[in-house]
């Protein structure tokens, strides 16, 4: 089968995700949707090559920076890009015509979710993480072990990481996923094998899993993964909250006097000293250079204060 029949979606256009999305690129899909809530910023510059430091300075969300890049590599290939966080409210969406999924984010809650929603909807997936030089990757295909099957016994260390990559070791282990997932793709390779690499000697070892009959996605089907109380991922100066759900953001600017829109009044920019909050109308805030329990108590006083409805 030729690859350009075929519709990609990838989650997270972080280091790894960068790396993912530019070679998958150079190369004639059907369709590829990009999705992150994050934005762009001047730190982001330095390892994970899509962005600009225009795409900086305008607070670009990374999918639609993404997009813009890729589109200028290649033609053929219809790029799409959604900036929200992924959570069990909007799973369900992104997951429309999609052949294969590949999950590049950094938190174990979003990929729960994925794992859940492409087995709910027998979409296979494949997941990778990256810290330091070491790594894996697996893909999930709803024939087999599901990555729920994996996690909930190994209770995987390098699961969930917040730390920089660098540029090079992103660039190998997206080659390494873009391989795997292509070899997929065409059937030349199987999806039971769970795949831990180390980079710099490269050294990858794979071993094969087996379906936990105790599984709640794959066995049970209770598929009882969320987000805990809107929190995503808790990394001190990059914690990130979703709400799920569109927000008042003209109400909210009323609360917050230090705010200014963005994207076309579809954002606000939050700023308290050397701290930023930036506001999505879709609900989604990332909160910058604030501990957890300040980002917490920032989201608990905007309901308290009516600028939040549950």
């Amino acid at each position: 089968m030729h690859l350009n029949t075929f519709n990609l979606v990838v989650i997270g256009a972080g280091a790894l995700g960068c790396a993912v999305l530019e070679s998958l690129g150079k190369l004639d899909f059907f369709s590829i949707r990009i999705v992150d809530g994050d934005i762009v910023s001047k730190d982001n510059l330095k390892n994970q090559t899509l962005y600009s430091e225009d795409d900086a300075k305008q607070l670009r969300y990374k999918s639609d920076a993404a997009k813009s890049a890729l589109e200028k590599i290649n033609s053929k290939t219809r790029f799409t890009s959604e900036h929200f966080y992924v959570g069990e409210a909007r799973i369900d969406d992104i997951l429309e015509n999609a052949d294969l999924v590949i999950d590049a984010t950094d938190n174990v809650n979003t990929r729960l979710i994925i794992n859940d929603a492409c087995y709910r909807y027998k979409i296979p997936f494949i997941f990778g993480s990256l810290k330091g030089n070491k790594g894996f990757m697996y893909i999930a295909d709803w024939k087999a072990a599901c990555f729920n099957c994996i996690y909930r016994n190994l209770k995987l260390e390098d699961a969930e990481g917040c730390g920089v990559i660098s540029e090079e070791a992103a660039a190998s282990a997206g080659t390494l996923l873009v391989d795997k997932a292509i070899k997929f793709l065409t059937r030349k390779g199987g999806q039971d094998t769970f795949v831990s690499f180390s980079l710099a000697p490269l050294s990858v070892s794979e071993v094969k899993i087996n379906r936990d009959e105790g599984c709640e996605t794959c066995s049970v089907h209770s598929y009882k993964h969320r987000l805990e109380n809107g929190f995503i991922q808790m990394c001190g100066n990059g914690i990130k909250f979703s709400l799920q759900r569109r927000v008042d953001l003209e109400k909210l600017a009323i609360r917050l006097k230090n705010a200014d829109f963005k994207d076309g009044k579809t954002a606000l920019l939050y700023k308290d000293k050397e701290k930023t909050i930036f506001i999505s109308d879709l609900g989604d805030f990332l909160f910058s250079g604030y501990e957890k329990e300040e980002a917490k108590n920032f989201i608990d006083s905007l309901f308290s204060s009516g600028a939040l409805v549950v």
